[in-house]
């Protein structure tokens, strides 16, 4: 049984779904034992301090202006507190005259006018003017004075308590359902605080009355951000929330959240993968042309006339995305390091050979470049069959086996003829120098400031796998030598965390699968098939991806993909005649070469050489490579 509140997270163990249902004890008491959880009660204050922070700093406490300037009222706009207003530079006209009491008001001078309560301010059907909306704006401050303290505590009370709603189901939603959200306490931490900067800039944005809208850009800029970030789905999420309280507090109209919440899902939902900045532009393009037509909209519902005056301030609303995608474009580059975003750009920036890290690996340990490069390739498109981030897989296969560089010889695909290494020494000391290339490669990302998480992806590559080659020979050799205590396992393991993440757990599977195959030679493609099934049964058995979030039907569509590229990468290729023995150049082939060549598609070598560690008896066995 789910928890009621929250449900099963979507990157639930397999062992934690079985467990909730073994140990079923009653809705009170999954209650109880949530409340329970630290980690919760944090979340759960953090959230409601975010919702407090952002009611209070639009001062929700006080009821918004009703009106705008240009709109219509059904019916006359009283007075409801008396109140005295300054006139201004403005020239006497006939309209005017009588509330300023026939007084001759000269351009160059203001007069204080008393409007008394009752008083009419603006009359039904009339367009309300400047000179009205300074009115009502002078009418609303001096109520917002008489109000007792006892109205503004249960206004802020409802308003605080409606977006607190808003976010705990926010927050059911992200929990159960998306898996690309904040994870750590200090991630939702600052989460917390963008959310509130962004209430605070949009919220004095609007006091700009005559730059209408001008609140769509601190809020459209913080929604680019989680769309990249997170994704779209959370941005809108959050876009809703946000809008929600700034417009409560500022205009009592839902027209506010629409044009705000319709031109950011114009925007987010076209993000997708950046691999160029310039998309950044072209999508702020779009999305002005959904705030411009969405403004005219709004416009012909509030019966607005469409003159001059609207499409001019729809063509301003048009301005500010326009604005937000060019800002963006600049912000990106200060954003990502600071907030852990890894967009595209900057994973097509990392896979540079040129990198200092890659560059080195490709002197030091060539071999283990190009086994990094298949790797790359393989769980890219293994990634891409279940819609995970695949460039970001591949990316991070560049990097994973980055520390086999400081001792590259004792990795089989750099052992180029030779004695191996491996046979003057005891089998625990070579699992230590085989199990060290996973904190080498960490500590060598971080020193280089990779990203956190293509570091990620080289600590959890291995997970807690089992070295078994190594555990295989020091089991044999205890036999050998007489000993009757069994070899303990947990000496011959990588140190871990298994993969936390789908792409962790692609690139695992993928590493072993290309390695393991490697060793097989001239494989036909049922053995092939053979081995990538056993090796992902065996991690699967082995608990590896218990929390990575894979489900069994993703874990079988990415077995398949790996099996097609490893078939793909050993398909049969024509053998050209050598120079000396042919009488033709390969592009110009006598008909008996063609039939020579044709026959020797079957017996065409393998590309790469088997993967395997010799023993001292000269013998070959099949080793997976670290």
């Amino acid at each position: 049984m789910s928890n009621p509140f929250f449900g099963p997270p979507r990157n639930k163990t397999r062992a934690a779904r079985v467990a909730a249902h073994v140990t079923y004890t009653g809705n009170l008491a999954q209650i109880l034992s949530w409340v329970n959880e630290r980690d919760i009660r944090y979340q759960t204050l953090l959230v409601t301090l975010t919702v407090f922070a952002m009611c209070t700093v639009t001062t929700a406490w006080n009821p918004p202006q009703e009106y705008q300037e240009s709109d219509i009222p059904e019916r006359d706009i009283i007075a409801r507190v008396p109140f005295d207003m300054e006139t201004g530079q403005i020239l006497r006209t006939p309209r005017y005259g009588d509330e300023l009491d026939s007084v001759q008001v000269e351009e160059s001078k203001s007069k204080i006018v008393h409007f008394s309560k009752g008083d009419i301010l603006v009359r039904a059907q009339e367009s309300i003017t400047g000179f009205d909306f300074a009115k009502l704006n002078a009418e609303h401050k001096a109520y917002l004075k008489t109000r007792q303290l006892s109205e503004q505590c249960l206004r802020f009370l409802g308003v605080f308590l409606i977006t607190l709603s808003m976010a705990f189901v926010a927050a059911v939603f992200l929990r159960r359902h998306e898996r690309r959200k904040p994870r750590t306490n200090t991630g939702l931490l600052y989460f917390g605080i963008m959310m509130v900067v962004t209430t605070v800039l949009a919220a004095f944005l609007h006091t700009f009355e005559k730059m209408v809208d001008l609140e769509l850009i601190p809020i459209l800029l913080f929604a680019e951000c989680i769309g990249i970030a997170y994704s779209w789905e959370l941005s809108l999420i959050v876009t809703l929330i946000i809008s929600f309280v700034v417009t409560v507090s500022h205009t009592n109209s839902i027209y506010g959240i629409v044009l705000i919440l319709g031109v950011t899902t114009a925007v987010v939902i076209n993000l997708g993968r950046l691999r160029s900045r310039t998309k950044l532009i072209m999508i702020g393009s779009f999305g002005a042309v959904v705030a411009f037509v969405l403004t005219l909209c709004i416009f012909m519902v509030e019966d607005r006339p469409l003159n001059q005056d609207t499409i001019a301030l729809a063509g301003m609303t048009s301005l500010w995305t326009i604005a937000t995608g060019f800002l963006m474009t600049g912000l990106l580059p200060f954003i990502e390091r600071p907030f852990g975003i890894l967009t595209d750009m900057s994973l097509l920036e990392l896979s540079d050979p040129s990198h200092p890290l890659l560059h080195e690996l490709i002197q030091r340990a060539p071999s283990t470049y190009n086994h990094s490069v298949q790797v790359g390739s393989i769980a890219e498109a293994a990634a891409e069959t279940i819609g995970a981030r695949g460039l970001l897989i591949r990316v991070g296969a560049y990097f994973h086996d980055i520390g086999k560089m400081l001792n590259p010889n004792y990795f089989t695909e750099n052992q180029v003829g030779g004695a191996n290494v491996h046979d003057a020494l005891e089998p625990r000391m070579s699992t230590l120098v085989i199990v060290s290339h996973v904190k080498d490669g960490v500590n060598l990302a971080r020193q280089h400031k990779i990203p956190l998480p293509i570091i990620q992806l080289i600590e959890q590559h291995h997970g807690t796998s089992l070295v078994s080659y190594f555990y295989g020979a020091a089991v044999k050799q205890n036999r050998e030598q007489g000993f009757t205590n069994p070899v303990e396992e947990g000496s011959y393991r990588y140190p871990g965390p298994k993969p936390q993440t789908k792409e962790a757990g692609i690139l695992m599977l993928a590493d072993a699968a290309e390695s393991a195959c490697r060793s097989l030679g001239d494989a036909p493609p049922g053995k092939i098939e053979g081995m990538v099934r056993s090796i992902a049964e065996q991690k699967l058995k082995d608990g590896q991806f218990d929390d990575s979030g894979l489900t069994l039907s993703e874990l079988r569509v990415i077995e398949n993909s790996i099996i097609k590229s490893l078939l793909a990468i050993r398909h049969s290729r024509i053998r050209y005649p050598d120079h000396e023995e042919g009488k033709s150049s390969p592009e110009i082939k006598t008909s008996e070469s063609k039939i020579s060549d044709t026959k020797a598609k079957d017996s065409d070598p393998v590309l790469d050489k088997p993967d395997a560690v010799k023993s001292k008896t000269g013998n070959s066995q099949p080793f997976q490579s670290p």
